[in-house]
């Protein structure tokens, strides 16, 4: 039976000791201990970049070193493998404590090294370090969890909100199409009332589509799916805001393929996602700015997690997709608001008016297709917004 090898980096500027330890670690009856001696905390951090051990057995003070350095330097190159240190005698107690404090798994003293004790605090330290590392990654899970729950339960007292607003509202604005139609049906009426009038309907159709959407997408539910592509989902996007861009003075710049494959889904409600994310970047940019807006034919990578990235999903990493980007020069968003930007009625735009709702009806739009909805942003450095919608799978024939 072939024995299970530990690899071990021994950080420690004096040749007998790294001579002592291997010597020490040379002889096990089942595991087989590989020792690879750094001399200092720089040739430490080389031989990091080059392979990855088991453990890390350190010397607290070396000749590039002092007091705690070689731990702290150690941690921020190699931060998810074990430590171990050693120190000269028991009178660096207090360092050895702080060092454990830095994140060291445990500490020997080189005066009182002796081969079992030396394998046993190892080989724990390693089970540890993995049992650590377990926690942290639950911890982890159970709060994003935690966060899903929280934003189901916005999402369900969004919806009962708005299904309560809907019968208010509704009953208004038909009263309201009634007006008008008489208007238009008056004798001797010229052309020019009769397209204000249009106008008018116009408008209170669409405020009757969102009311409607908001009931169906709170709840997860589309209205028609069909096949539909992107240049036109962008195009009634862009004539839902076009009133708020002709105030402002921007720059519209477009990169959108002509030969752009098609999606299945609710143009109106896609249309509606998008005029969100039109709608807060214009808000970021009170001044001016350019708006650029690229669509493309993507394979999802979700890289929620990183610096500046929040990532919405309904799609697995690695699935096709039609992704749609708007990008604003604006001032960015904060990273403690970062996190909150897809909560109902949260908004960084309390000038604007802005109800804080567009980002949560759009990431509920996007996740009702199936897609995801990424924002990356750092302050002083604008806004990306991208959402993508996954492409019909073709059958065999």
């Amino acid at each position: 039976m072939s024995k299970q090898t530990v690899n071990v980096l021994l950080v420690d500027d004096s040749s007998t000791i790294a001579q002592a330890v291997t010597a020490m670690l040379y002889e096990d009856a089942l595991l087989s201990f590989k020792v690879t001696h750094a001399e200092s905390l720089g040739a430490a951090v080389a031989v990091l970049r080059e392979q990855i051990p088991d453990v890390i057995l350190t010397d607290l003070v070396m000749s590039d070193t002092s007091n705690l350095q070689a731990v702290e330097g150690l941690r921020v190159c190699a931060p998810k493998l074990p430590l171990v240190v050693m120190t000269g005698t028991i009178e660096d107690h207090e360092m050895a404590l702080e060092a454990v404090r830095l994140g060291a798994q445990d500490y020997l003293f080189k005066d009182q090294l002796e081969a079992g004790m030396l394998r046993r605090v190892l080989v724990y330290a390693i089970e540890r370090n993995q049992i650590q590392l377990r926690l942290k990654q639950a911890y982890e899970d159970l709060r994003s969890m935690q966060d899903q729950l929280v934003q189901a339960e916005k999402m369900i007292s969004l919806g009962r909100l708005t299904a309560g607003m809907a019968h208010e509202l509704l009953n208004p604005l038909n009263i309201v199409i009634q007006g008008v139609n008489y208007f238009q049906n008056r004798p001797h009426v010229n052309h020019t009332d009769l397209e204000v009038a249009k106008t008018i309907t116009d408008g209170i159709e669409r405020a009757k589509y969102i009311v409607q959407a908001a009931m169906r997408f709170s709840e997860g539910k589309l209205a028609k799916c069909e096949p539909t592509k992107m240049r036109d989902i962008i195009s009634c996007a862009f004539e839902n805001v076009h009133a708020l861009i002709s105030r402002q003075n921007i720059t519209i710049r477009k990169d959108v393929p002509q030969d752009l494959g098609e999606i299945e889904g609710d143009k109106n409600a896609l249309a509606e996602a998008l005029s969100h994310l039109l709608t807060n970047a214009l808000q970021a940019m009170p001044e001016g700015g350019t708006l650029t807006i690229r669509a493309w034919q993507a394979t999802f990578e979700n890289r929620s997690g990183k610096p500046g990235v929040l990532v919405v999903s309904k799609m697995p990493s690695g699935a096709s997709a039609i992704a749609c980007q708007v990008q604003d020069t604006g001032g960015g968003i904060a990273k403690e608001h970062l996190s909150k930007v897809f909560d109902p009625f949260y908004t960084t735009h309390p000038m604007t008016n802005s109800q804080g709702l567009g980002l949560s009806l759009a990431r509920s739009i996007v996740e009702a297709h199936g897609g995801a909805l990424a924002i990356e942003s750092l302050p002083g450095q604008g806004t990306l917004a991208t959402l993508y919608i996954p492409v019909p799978s073709v059958s065999a024939g």
